[in-house]
């Protein structure tokens, strides 16, 4: 392999790893893209309580459910309930963290239909509810991440 061969292939590496071209990374959404939305549809955000890295409850009780990672911002909804948003890297990585969500409510006894609407992905963007959400506001999180 010649030079400008060798240098081409290793940007192209960079590139991919980096995630640009492709269109791939278009289709991520911003943390601030999904703070402004959502407080556009009436759900304030809020920054974490402190910058230790929390995991939030959302089950009390043995044993405690605790998100896989911190979320990016906490938002509320007009009737109160917490809205924790974790943006993620990748689809991917953010259908996972739901999963990982949806799996411990289901293996602790939450009902099926309360699981489905607490838990919302979308893009890179990964939404627990601490309560049941109004329609409304569901609706209002799954326009957010439609991108």
């Amino acid at each position: 392999m010649n030079r400008p061969a060798g240098a081409l292939a290793c940007i192209g590496l960079a590139c991919w790893i980096a995630g640009c071209g492709g269109g791939g990374s278009s289709a991520l959404i911003s943390r601030t893209s999904v703070r402004e939305c959502l407080a556009n549809a009436q759900i304030g955000p809020q920054l974490p309580k402190d910058g230790s890295g929390y995991a939030p409850i959302y089950v009390s009780g043995p044993p405690p459910v605790y998100l896989d990672t911190a979320p990016d911002f906490t938002a509320y909804t007009a009737n109160g309930v917490a809205v924790d948003v974790v943006v993620r890297g990748s689809a991917g990585r953010a259908q996972a963290t739901a999963a990982h969500v949806r799996s411990v409510l289901s293996s602790l006894g939450t009902p099926p239909a309360n699981v489905a609407r607490r838990v919302v992905s979308g893009q890179n963007v990964a939404v627990v509810f601490t309560t049941p959400p109004s329609a409304a506001d569901r609706s209002a999180v799954r326009s957010c991440l439609s991108g």
